[in-house]
């Protein structure tokens, strides 16, 4: 029985500055808090000379316990006037052990909860402080968190764990939060730092760089044309550079943790998109069409491209779709099979000698059981990128298309006819990121019967008609994937080998031959004038 397949053309082309305001802070903020853990890891194990703070007596351990509750009750006061203590508690919190803090070596995890309290008490202050508490408030956590992002005071910088929760900060800020529905309104001012003293300043590190990338993504998505047309330019011109290769001196790839840089071009994919003229959507366009079909590009931003590209729903059209493009965006998804058949077939490791049944053993169907990594927890599987894409209940809030938190799997609730190995259920959310990816980018909808704008709107002709023969093979390998009578491991790898196979034979019964093409050497990004 053939598997449903759920329609997505809506939440897809959802625009992006609608979303619900108060939800999209908190998976800003979360996201960054997510991203500058998982670059601190390295940052916050270098050795290094950097910055260390006396704590100032007033914050001594039973102290600092009233002045965190005069904090709480100058964030709700309504009459709070500089003259009171719980204002003269707040200033010295963000201005002296704000500082203090993030100046020790051993202070990670409580860095991490000042932080994100300080974004949380800024939209505290919003709804009930006076407006001279709120604009104190902001100006003392903005300008603390520059001196940690990028000062460098006795003439030494912070450790590079406290520089990107700085960052993060500043990427954060709001002049407004969200509010009665409405996104927050980020604080534009920060913008010079984010660029030109975090972003591109050689002597930060790496986390730090990515990090105020974020804060760029952030105010582009949010305020869009709004913002003024020197930011604009300027932010315009980072998602163009990166998306051609060519990021700020000491962020090439190859001196980035692995995955790092494919999450930047993400970011620049959406800057460009909230940002650009028609015409820079139309070289965004054919840019997402190039990388979905450049085999060596990291399925974290080939499939992000993929799923952006049906919003651009005019720009689409003005693609030019060729044989090649249609081949190489089949042979993604039939690498993406073979993956996981390379991978399911791993999973049977050859058993010790002490442990190998004996022939008699074997005949009477003794044994069993797994081993091996199948004992690992069930999901964990899908932190494997080889497949072609994180799990989508993996992936982090800003990893997803805008519009799309909450949508609907591709194929629905899975039926089962009984418990799935929790090998099959990985494998079956890898092929099925993979695929719905690439059938939004192909047709603009899941759905068999609906339009949208993916490559099927440009292609005319013999390379239409490839397309739609592209879109059957992938939803016959879907609906064989997704089909629950695959039940067990050995079921569905036979399943997928010969579906594997189908797919690659219909994908190399198309291959034109492709002359080798020269690429020109990356050129350094420099400020837009």
């Amino acid at each position: 029985m053939p598997v449903k397949v759920e329609t997505a053309a809506k939440a897809a082309t959802i625009d992006h500055r609608r979303l619900a305001g108060k939800r999209l802070s908190m998976l800003l903020a979360f996201t960054a808090l997510v991203l500058a853990s998982i670059l601190a890891k390295q940052a916050s194990g270098q050795e290094g000379d950097y910055l260390t703070l006396a704590m100032p007596a007033k914050f001594e351990a039973t102290k600092l316990k009233r002045i965190e509750s005069q904090v709480n009750l100058a964030l709700s006061d309504s009459s709070l006037t500089p003259q009171s203590d719980e204002w003269k508690a707040t200033q010295a919190y963000y201005t002296q052990y704000f500082l203090y803090l993030m100046a020790q070596p051993d202070s990670g995890a409580k860095m991490n909860e000042v932080t994100y309290d300080a974004l949380r008490n800024l939209e505290r202050a919003a709804q009930s402080a006076t407006p001279a508490f709120r604009e104190a408030l902001h100006g003392w956590i903005r300008q603390s968190a520059e001196t940690v992002a990028s000062g460098k005071p006795q003439g030494k910088y912070f450790r590079p764990v406290a520089r990107i929760n700085a960052a993060l900060l500043l990427a954060n800020l709001n002049t407004r939060p969200a509010q009665n529905g409405q996104p927050p309104v980020p604080d534009v001012s920060v913008a010079g730092t984010l660029v030109t003293r975090l972003y591109r300043a050689e002597d930060a590190p790496s986390g730090v760089r990515v990090v105020a990338l974020s804060g760029v993504r952030r105010q582009s998505v949010l305020l869009g044309p709004a913002l003024p047309a020197s930011v604009k330019n300027e932010y315009l011109g980072i998602g163009r550079n990166l998306l051609e290769g060519k990021p700020p001196a000491g962020l090439e790839k190859e001196k980035l943790d692995s995955g790092a840089y494919d999450y930047m071009q993400r970011y620049a994919v959406d800057i460009v998109r909230s940002l650009g003229s028609p015409e820079d959507q139309k070289w965004l366009a054919e840019k997402l069409t190039a990388i979905v079909s450049d085999k060596q590009a990291s399925p974290v931003i080939a499939l992000y491209a993929a799923r952006v590209l049906p919003t651009l729903s005019e720009a689409v059209k003005q693609v030019p779709v060729t044989p090649t493009t249609v081949v190489s965006w089949g042979d993604r998804a039939a690498t993406a099979l073979a993956a996981e058949v390379r991978r399911l077939k791993s999973l049977d490791r050859p058993q010790p000698v002490t442990q190998q049944q004996s022939l008699a053993q074997a005949a009477r169907g003794g044994g069993g059981g797994y081993g091996g990594m199948d004992a690992m927890m069930p999901g964990m599987e899908a932190m494997d990128m080889e497949a072609g894409a994180m799990s989508p209940d993996m992936m982090m809030p800003d990893m997803m298309m805008p519009g799309m938190e909450g949508m609907p799997g591709m194929y629905g609730p899975m039926a089962t006819a009984r418990p799935q190995p929790p090998e099959v259920i990985a494998a079956r959310r890898r092929i099925n990121a993979n695929f719905e990816a690439l059938l939004l980018g192909l047709a603009g909808s899941l759905d068999p019967n609906g339009s949208g704008s993916g490559l099927a709107a440009a292609a005319q002709g013999e390379d239409k008609n490839q397309i739609e023969g592209l879109l059957a093979e992938l939803r016959t390998a879907a609906e064989e994937v997704n089909n629950p009578v695959y039940d067990d491991r050995k079921k569905f790898l036979e399943m997928l080998e010969a579906s594997s196979k189908t797919l690659d034979q219909w994908v190399k019964s198309r291959r034109p031959a492709q002359p080798a093409q020269p690429t020109a050497p990356a050129q350094p990004d420099v400020a837009v004038n």
